[in-house]
């Protein structure tokens, strides 16, 4: 838990600088356009200048050579204002598919995060079946051998009654004699009672 905020905050930092870089470099390329539009300005007010001039025949080569100068000049800043601003554009470009990047990474981990989680309670739910079924087997082996002691001790028990009733009547259809040797007998091995 404590690495997913640690990730979660260099996730969100490293998104706060990404976000600080694409602004700043939005108001350079505003700045740009800006500086490109007002050069634009001043080559259309120059070159409208130079073509008054030229038509009234009142410039002279210095003032023409100084205004051509003028807009050389300003056309090689208009060629570094574009410059930048391919530059610049690029750039946001660029950042844009890092943030996207890392946008999926983090959908990923996400995702990733989510079936972790999913396994890991799936698996203790398996678990937990797992032992309440060697519970029940243990409990029901247990029943099986109670029931199977209870099945012989009922059948012993049947079976008592039925040879007592048999000894008694052998005793006494036997003569003193037979009857004395079985209560001998008998009382050497008790079961037979």
């Amino acid at each position: 838990m404590e690495l997913h905020s640690l990730h979660r905050t260099f996730h969100h930092s490293h998104l706060g600088e990404e976000k600080h870089q694409m602004l700043n470099l939005n108001r350079r390329l505003e700045t740009y356009l800006s500086r490109v539009k007002l050069l634009e300005e001043e080559n259309a007010l120059l070159a409208k200048e130079l073509h008054g001039l030229r038509r009234s025949n009142q410039g002279a080569s210095i003032r023409r050579k100084g205004l051509e100068e003028e807009l050389r000049k300003a056309r090689l800043e208009v060629d570094v204002a574009w410059r930048d601003r391919v530059h610049a554009e690029l750039e946001v470009g660029r950042l844009t598919e890092e943030v996207q990047a890392l946008d999926l990474q983090r959908q990923r981990e996400a995702r990733d995060q989510v079936k972790a989680k999913t396994k890991l309670d799936q698996s203790r739910k398996e678990l937990e079946e797992e032992q309440r079924a060697q519970i029940w087997l243990r409990e029901k082996e247990h029943l099986e051998g109670l029931e199977a002691d209870k099945e012989e001790l009922g059948q012993q028990t049947d079976c008592l009654p039925l040879e007592n009733q048999l000894l008694l009547q052998l005793k006494m259809s036997q003569g003193p004699e037979v009857a004395t040797h079985r209560v001998k007998w008998s009382g050497a091995y008790p079961t037979m009672q």
